[in-house]
């Protein structure tokens, strides 16, 4: 598959500050990101939670969707850490659902969700094998559109992957927030 430069580019970024960036850089990137996002979501007011401008996510939504796609994820990082590619799709796009747990629930699991990813990176080194891939589905802008495709990532390109998100739907809270 030939893929567009957006594309392109998305994925030389998941080669150059994953798969070949140090394990340590990819562990410290990682829990300031993880960092950064609970900050953001502890400061949204208890009012602004719910609410949102027409067509874009509340601060709960967004909240679901991290532990709904990193949660799962979790195990999936496990299996790449040992060598063993996951079946099926890692992290897949646009996660949510309408009954969602109170905020106060979320919340809490977001942050075991961060502890248990950052408690498997210690075991995670530069000679922790590259050879298993998981199977991402990949979202980049091309003409303000989303376009979706999949691809196999090895596990430092997962983990990067893991805090770009993260710092995605973070810009994503304080843009329909507005107080964060």
């Amino acid at each position: 598959m030939m893929l567009l430069p957006e594309q392109q580019r998305a994925m030389d970024y998941l080669a150059k500050k994953g798969t070949h960036a140090p394990a340590d850089k990819l562990r410290q990137q990682l829990g300031d990101a993880f960092a950064a996002v609970e900050r953001a979501f502890d400061e949204v007011p208890v009012g602004q939670r719910e609410s949102s401008a027409d067509g874009k996510w509340s601060a709960h939504e967004i909240l679901d969707h991290l532990v709904l796609s990193h949660g799962p994820a979790i195990a999936q990082f496990a299996s790449l850490l040992e060598g063993v590619s996951p079946d099926g799709v890692a992290i897949p796009a646009d996660l949510h659902r309408d009954e969602r747990p109170e905020w106060n629930e979320s919340r809490t699991q977001l942050g075991e969700i961060h502890r248990e990813f950052m408690r498997l990176m210690e075991s995670a080194s530069d000679d922790t094998s590259l050879e298993a891939k998981a199977v991402v589905e990949i979202v980049v802008k091309v003409d303000s559109q989303p376009k979706h495709w999949f691809e196999r990532l090895d596990w430092k390109a997962f983990i990067q992957g893991i805090r770009v998100h993260t710092v995605e739907h973070q810009k994503q809270l304080e843009r329909n927030v507005k107080v964060v």
